[in-house]
């Protein structure tokens, strides 16, 4: 099994350079988008993979409207890890 870094460049990967799909351990997953703003998203068991909203007002929503590539790890809705331009950074 892989390890949620190896999972989350993938998936990073993927995103950021306009993959309509990603394979992980064998399976394929296809990205969706959240129906409000069109954020891409993958949904792999209880994790969710999400690019940040470069409508946040926040200093990641921010970097995102600069051009920052940053995605969101989530597990059960808790915030646990990110991949900041391509360098992943566990919260856990």
């Amino acid at each position: 099994m892989e390890d949620l870094e190896d999972k989350a460049l993938k998936i990073f990967n993927a995103m950021f350079n306009d993959q309509e799909t990603v394979e992980i351990e064998g399976d394929t997953y296809y990205f969706d988008r959240t129906p409000q703003l069109g954020l891409k998203l993958i949904r792999i068991s209880d994790y969710k993979f999400l690019e940040q909203n470069p409508e946040k007002d926040s200093s990641w929503g921010e970097k995102a409207r600069e051009g920052h590539k940053i995605m969101w790890i989530l597990k059960d809705g808790d915030y646990i890890a990110q991949v900041y331009e391509g360098e992943f950074h566990d919260w856990g």
